[in-house]
């Protein structure tokens, strides 16, 4: 099913070849966002400047995964994540 707001193919090329391959998931826990999900999510906050808490569900993200997914993708080396309210406070 295709997603409310979704980047090109051709731009998601680009990306998807910059990501490291995805590790299995080890152990109980919520299940990983795909990287394009994740990826379009990040964008979709950057284009429209609405807050992480404020995304819509049908974006495939659900409560604070937005962040979390940001997070991953930037620890992975992908784009940069947001930064906490807290962290910029400092």
């Amino acid at each position: 099913m295709a997603s409310v707001f979704e980047v090109r193919d051709e731009v998601w090329e680009v990306v998807a070849a910059l990501l490291p391959e995805t590790p299995e998931q080890v152990g109980p826990g919520r299940r990983r966002v795909p990287d394009r999900t994740a990826f379009n999510t990040i964008v979709f906050v950057l284009v429209t400047g609405i807050a992480w808490r404020h995304v819509p569900r049908e974006l495939g993200l659900f409560g604070g995964d937005g962040v979390a997914a940001a997070a991953r993708l930037a620890a992975d080396g992908g784009v940069g994540a947001p930064t906490s309210h807290a962290a910029r406070a400092s």
